[in-house]
């Protein structure tokens, strides 16, 4: 099956009726979803819309929102701004979706964000957006959420792990747009302040056939270990680039590289020194629940880059409809977010039995705390949400695995000490 056959059939299969519900005018309610399904990042792409059709097939189980079956309506960035925004366009204007889980990267989520929801007045929840400026953004307008962790906390943990693990110098190569810019600055920043050096920093364009030139440079600077900010598509070609120029084995990975397809691409004999760090933490009910949900579901492992983000915030959205009562209001949707991610409300979990007494509580207007894949999603004023990490390492069947943690607590101990430096 193609990528656009696939596409097409699971976007259909996210609409999934709902036996004995009530069907109001409003029915079904929509969630509208943008995600760059075509275009350089399309692999990651379609895990997470695997993972959104979960999610909405389990809440529709559990009996839809607010007494409708829940419909997820797709629509294809591209990876590119100005096409993320007529998408954006088309979910609101045509489809009448009043919440959009989307987008993919940063560079889009904030067209779509400044473009489109925030004019609209409806809520924003993007999986994997992870700029820091979105933090003042989401303040401002109220209407912005994440399911991941921004790129200020997540470079003071890599940090961390590379002192930890006595990396030495480190380079850093990465991709050349918003995510891969900032989490530089924020890395070097906080490793540099914790007494590490970082030697060379290359930025590099997207979709090109060959790296050499770029690790060439990197090379010349003779690092301890490179540390790669990039996605799986260009990955594996710089990761082999990197090693057959002599490059060091040592190899820090973000969380868009914590991907089973690039360790086959790469090899995984070739990746025994190497280590992930990425958002989340290494279990939880609701993971060990999707985990599960997701293989059945699409007989492939759930581990790949954004696929928990996506589905706990597709959950969200759903469940916000719920406590809204509608799916046409999108002020009172937003509040809706608030309501089923309130530390003071009953803990539910993912699942379809999790949705279930999610859906009975918010009956009985009763407020709720999601606890989602990655952990528990409880929004500040800014739609951040703070988190922990953990650390994957190759096992001895080149399987990745989870082999050490940082709590919420150690990573707000670390902000604390480098905020007071």
């Amino acid at each position: 099956m193609g990528l656009k056959t696939t596409f097409q059939f699971l976007a259909i299969a996210g609409a999934v009726a709902v036996a004995g519900s009530a069907q109001a005018a409003d029915c079904p309610s929509k969630i509208g979803l943008v995600l760059p399904m075509t275009g350089p990042i399309a692999p990651i792409a379609e895990g997470m819309l695997k993972s959104a059709n979960l999610a909405v097939s389990q809440v529709n189980e559990a009996g839809g929102a607010a007494g409708c079956p829940v419909e997820l309506v797709v629509r294809d960035s591209q990876g590119q701004p100005s096409l993320a925004v007529d998408a954006a366009r088309q979910l609101v204007d045509l489809e009448g979706a009043r919440i959009i889980v989307g987008e993919a990267l940063s560079g889009t989520t904030l067209a779509v964000l400044n473009s489109v929801t925030a004019p609209a007045g409806i809520p924003l929840i993007s999986p994997t957006a992870s700029s820091p400026s979105f933090s003042e953004i989401g303040k401002k307008t109220g209407l912005f959420f994440r399911a991941n962790i921004s790129d200020a906390l997540q470079g003071l943990a890599a940090a961390q792990h590379a002192i930890d693990e006595d990396a030495g110098k480190i380079d850093i190569l990465a991709v050349n747009n918003d995510w891969g810019q900032n989490l530089s600055k924020v890395f070097k920043e906080s490793y540099e302040a914790l007494g590490g050096e970082v030697g060379e920093i290359v930025l590099y364009t997207p979709d090109q056939s060959s790296y050499r030139s770029e690790v060439s440079s990197l090379i010349e600077d003779e690092p301890d270990t490179l540390y790669l900010i990039g996605y799986v598509t260009e990955g594996s070609r710089i990761v082999r680039d990197w090693l057959s120029q002599g490059g060091s084995p040592e190899l820090l990975f973000a969380h868009n590289l914590n991907d089973a397809e690039f360790v086959k691409a790469v090899g995984a004999k070739f990746l025994g020194e190497a280590a992930w760090l990425t958002p989340g933490a290494s279990e939880t009910p609701s993971l060990e629940n999707f985990r599960a949900a997701y293989t059945a579901a699409n007989d492939e492992d759930a581990e790949g880059p954004g696929r928990a983000n996506t589905y706990d915030a597709v959950a969200i959205a759903a469940l916000a409809i719920d406590a809204a009562g509608t799916s046409t209001d999108g002020k009172a949707i937003t509040e809706g977010i608030r309501t089923v991610t309130d530390p003071e409300g009953e803990t539910v979990y993912a699942g379809v039995d999790g949705f279930k007494t999610a859906l009975a509580a918010l009956a009985d207007d009763k407020a709720v705390d999601y606890v989602g894949a990655v952990g528990p999603l409880r929004f500040d004023a800014s739609g951040d949400i703070a988190g922990s990490f953990v650390t994957w390492k190759l096992d001895d069947d080149g399987k990745l695995s989870v082999v050490d943690e940082m709590s919420v607590e150690d990573v707000e101990t670390l902000r604390q000490k480098l905020q007071a430096e």
